[in-house]
C-alpha cells in the first residue's frame, strides 16, 4: 500500500454532516485520496449526463476521509445506544456496532482517504432514499427493496435513486458496503477484497 496526501472535495459537492454536527476532530471540508477524488468527479458527471427535463440529477457527499477521533466518538456513541435500548454489556454492544462503525482502533475504511458516505440530490435537494444518513437498520440494506419490492410510490423513488447511486458509484470503480446505501470505497482493504486487486491506500495519521 502507499502513503496517500488528502485533497479537499468541490464546496459544491459536500455537507460535512460531522462537523455540523460539532463531532470531535470534524473539519467542516470534505477531505479524500486524490484517486478517490477524481473518481468521484467521474460519477458526480455521470450522474449529471442522466438528468432529464425538470429532474436534475446530483451527488452530496456527507463525509470522506475521518480523522480517528471522530471515528472513536461515532462507535462509542453508537455503542452506548445500543447498550441503553437493550441493556447488555458494552463488549457485546461494541460487537453489534462493528456491523455498521468500523471499530477506530483498527485500519478503518474512512481513515485511508478512501472512502465516502453521499447520496443522490434531485433539482439540488437530496433524495428521499428509504432511511437517514447513519440510520443503522436492516431498512439500509443496499439491496433492502429489491428483497421488498416497495409498495408506495415514496419508496419506489427511494429504491430509484438507490439503484442510481449504486450505478454511477460503481462504474466510476467504487464498491458499495451491502450493509449501508450510502457507503462506497476505493483503493480499501474492502475494495481490494472485492475486486481482488490490492489495497493502494493506508491509513492516513496526521492531516496538515
Amino acid at each position: 500500500m502507499c502513503k496517500n496526501a488528502l485533497v479537499a472535495l468541490p464546496t459544491a459537492l459536500c455537507d460535512a454532516r460531522y462537523f455540523l454536527h460539532g463531532h470531535p476532530g470534524a473539519r467542516p471540508v470534505c477531505l479524500a485520496a486524490p484517486e478517490m477524488a477524481r473518481r468521484l468527479g467521474m460519477a458526480a458527471e455521470h450522474i449529471a449526463r442522466l438528468s432529464r427535463p425538470r429532474r436534475r440529477y446530483g451527488l452530496l457527499v456527507w463525509d470522506a476521509y475521518r480523522a480517528p477521533e471522530t471515528q472513536k466518538a461515532i462507535f462509542l456513541d453508537y455503542a452506548t445506544r445500543i447498550t441503553e435500548e437493550q441493556g447488555v454489556t458494552l463488549d457485546e454492544a461494541a460487537r453489534q456496532a462493528a456491523t455498521y462503525v468500523t471499530p477506530p482502533d483498527t485500519v478503518f475504511p474512512h481513515g485511508t482517504g478512501g472512502a465516502v458516505d453521499l447520496t443522490v440530490t434531485i433539482n439540488g435537494e437530496p433524495a428521499f432514499m428509504g432511511t437517514d444518513f447513519d440510520e443503522f437498520a436492516a431498512h439500509s440494506a443496499t439491496d433492502w427493496y429489491f428483497r421488498h419490492p416497495p409498495s408506495t410510490p415514496e419508496h419506489h423513488v427511494a429504491q430509484q435513486s438507490r439503484s442510481l447511486l449504486h450505478f454511477v458509484m460503481t462504474s466510476a470503480g467504487f464498491v458499495p458496503y451491502p450493509e449501508e446505501w450510502w457507503h462506497f470505497e476505493w483503493g480499501t482493504q474492502r475494495w481490494a477484497a472485492t475486486t481482488g486487486s490490492p489495497a493502494v491506500l493506508e491509513q492516513v495519521h496526521q492531516v496538515a
